[in-house]
């Protein structure tokens, strides 16, 4: 409501002391314009009530919070955002305030009073428009990725891809700010207003190509924090990725950013530069005979693929049907046996549930 301002409250003040003085004096008519406009005020008040079922705000200050529920039980349906169901009330009485001032005041003094209202708006919202223009533009923006390998990841790159989806302009203007001036693609990062099943399902993609090195060697992949997204699960596809980049690639922190570049050995204007920023050993390769602990104080993260929670002090449970597990070996010793040990999470204690292992796929 606080849009509405002090100007237009003041003006359908006066229009309800015009309309109390025609009811008075038994003045008022109601020509069609009147009876059309009043049957637009019955659907807008229902929505108008559907809008209460929030906090209701009067600028920063709290007026009342109505609980609702049983609009989204009877409606079936949840709504972005309610508030603005209020919009057509406000509006339809703004119309019909102008309408009845025209209708009731002459026209040199109706001037008068909407010149005063102008200028009673501008002195109501003044303070606040000055503050806001004051506290985003008295500091000049400054990139933290500052290094000149930002500025030269066309030369070898078309698309930056960020590993999670961002979800705020923190995190998205940074590489926005890179990617835009050197004309590349930004995926799959999140934009407010876009379907989050559609962000999710592209995540969902890279996180899986990530996970099974398929890496574009035209696309570096960006690692950052993301709003949502457990720092843990940051981390696993970090670890993830570095070991199953393909040969040629190189990973590492620039400007405090950690990235993966496929193809990297081939990009001669970034090579040369930036060869001993990223490095080219994976972080781990399992040794025959050694044991895997699935804690996450025992580098589970550079084994887990998908299908598993958030990894705890004791191991992981599975989530999902199929749960992924990656074993870079440092040799091609083949395997004489695999020994692999658990627990199972069954409240059903008489129940036998199957689990099938495959490697390799067979």
């Amino acid at each position: 409501f606080a849009f509405l301002g002090l100007n237009f409250i003041i003006l359908v003040i006066m229009v309800g002391l015009i309309v109390l003085r025609n009811l008075i004096i038994k003045k008022t008519q109601f020509n069609e314009f009147s009876k059309s406009f009043f049957i637009l005020f019955i659907p807008s008040i229902l929505l108008a009530l559907i809008s209460l079922s929030r906090v209701i705000y009067f600028d920063d200050n709290k007026i009342i919070e109505i609980n609702a529920n049983w609009i989204y039980n009877f409606l079936e349906l949840n709504f972005r955002s309610l508030g603005r169901f209020v919009w057509l009330l406000v509006y339809l009485i703004m119309i019909y305030t102008l309408y009845k001032l025209q209708s009731n005041i002459k026209p040199q003094l109706l001037n008068w009073v909407l010149i005063f209202a102008i200028f009673l708006g501008l002195f109501d919202t003044w303070p606040k428009i000055t503050s806001q223009v004051n506290e985003r533009f008295s500091i000049a923006y400054e990139n933290p990725l500052n290094s000149k390998f930002w500025s030269k990841l066309s030369t070898c790159y078309d698309t930056i891809v960020s590993v999670p989806s961002v979800t705020t302009a923190r995190y998205l203007f940074p590489i926005a700010k890179i990617a835009s001036p050197q004309k590349m693609n930004l995926y799959p990062a999140y934009v407010p207003r876009v379907s989050p099943s559609e962000n999710f399902l592209m995540q969902v993609g890279t996180s899986q190509r990530i996970k099974f090195g398929k890496f574009d060697s035209k696309s570096i992949y960006v690692f950052q924090e993301a709003q949502y997204v457990l720092e843990s699960i940051v981390e696993q596809d970090k670890n993830i990725a570095v070991n199953t980049m393909p040969e040629g690639s190189r990973a590492g922190l620039i400007d405090g950013v950690f990235v993966v570049a496929p193809n990297f050995e081939n990009c001669e204007k970034l090579y040369g530069k930036y060869s001993d920023k990223l490095y080219i050993n994976k972080q781990y390769s399992y040794r025959v005979e050694d044991s895997v602990n699935f804690s996450n104080n025992a580098g589970a993260a550079n084994h887990l693929i998908t299908g598993w929670s958030e990894i705890e002090s004791d191991g992981v449970w599975s989530i999902e049907e199929i749960a992924g597990v990656l074993v870079q070996r440092d040799n091609l010793t083949p395997f004489s046996s695999i020994k692999i040990s658990g627990n199972r999470f069954n409240l059903e204690s008489n129940s036998s549930p199957e689990l099938e292992i495959r490697i390799n796929g067979q």
